[in-house]
């Protein structure tokens, strides 16, 4: 499922309130615009304050990242079994997490492939995330020419939005608790368009 309409971060936070449990939302928008912080917003609701919170940097990962291998005996026979990442919050069993997979689109060989089940199923091999866990992904525009690729079998797994690069009121409310030089938020106030996106023009 394809939302073409841009949302801003606040808005995509809370489709990914609303819905993460169920569905995994792909929050794809242009470098730099605070993507990540999606994370961070998350955090703050109080619908997730018993939730654990898990920041996975696809970029860093291989297909061995995600389930490393264990041999035990079962009935006297040496088998192998599969036990996840402690990065993905799978241990929690208990509990439920918030798992941000940040640079989806730049997944390097088989990685892709290994978050497809988790970002339909909530699960990794035979682990599965506690009840309510919400998944999410985000990533650059194709566009940007980056090497972000999401290829259609997995698209079809999640709901992508486009998030929108911040205004400039948006932004300077961000600015003034952040913050930033009196100087910097008066000339994002005085010259809004500094803040436009490249896609705005041809």
């Amino acid at each position: 499922m394809s939302m073409y309409k841009s949302l801003s971060l606040k808005q995509t936070a809370d489709l990914i309130e609303a819905v993460g449990d169920k569905q995994t939302v792909l929050a794809q928008g242009e470098m730099g615009i605070g993507k990540s912080s999606i994370l961070k917003m998350l955090r703050e609701r109080p619908a997730f304050k018993n939730h654990f919170f898990c920041y996975v940097d696809i970029t860093t990962k291989d297909v061995g990242d995600f389930l490393v291998p264990k041999i035990k005996t079962v009935d006297g026979n040496e088998v192998c079994s599969f036990i996840p990442n402690e990065e993905f919050g799978i241990h929690l069993t208990d509990q439920p997490v918030v798992m941000m997979l940040d640079e989806l689109g730049k997944a390097k060989g088989g990685v892709m492939n290994a978050c497809l089940r988790l970002m339909q199923e909530r699960q990794l091999g035979t682990y599965k995330l506690a009840e309510g866990s919400v998944v999410f992904a985000t990533t650059n525009l194709s566009s940007e020419g980056l090497g972000d690729n999401v290829p259609p079998h997995a698209r079809n797994r999640i709901t992508q939005v486009t998030v929108r690069k911040p205004n400039a009121e948006e932004w300077i409310d961000y600015a003034v608790g952040a913050g930033v030089h009196p100087a910097v938020i008066g000339a994002a106030h005085e010259f809004p368009d500094m803040l436009a996106s490249y896609e705005d023009y041809e």
